[in-house]
């Protein structure tokens, strides 16, 4: 199972002071467990570990190292604009204008 949209919004609400690879897991963790639906948090913290680790090697990466065990999204990638503009929730468009009020008033 792929988690990559999941660690990008983790990531992205983070901010520059990024995420341990724990609290990482635990919020796919969470994200992923209801009653219905059910994953070992062992098969997913090998997945988030794994996709951290290979998405983190190179200077041009979406993610970067920031210490030990912590991790943030590579701001200067061309990938991660990208993939900020991917993953957008469609909350761009533009505010509908509010109606102009019509009403009366009652307390003149």
């Amino acid at each position: 199972m792929s988690y990559e949209k999941d660690i990008f919004n983790v990531l992205q609400e983070a901010g520059d002071t990024g995420l341990t690879v724990r609290k990482i897991v635990r919020h796919i963790y969470n994200a992923h467990n209801s009653f219905f639906e059910t994953a070992s948090e062992s098969d997913i913290s090998r997945a988030v570990q794994r996709y951290l680790t290979y998405h983190s090697k190179r200077p041009g990466d979406t993610i970067v190292k920031v210490g030990y065990g912590r991790y943030r999204l590579n701001m200067r990638s061309s990938a991660t604009k990208e993939l900020m503009l991917k993953f957008d929730d469609g909350d761009s468009s533009p505010a509908a204008k509010p109606a102009k009020d019509m009403s009366l008033d009652l307390f003149q």
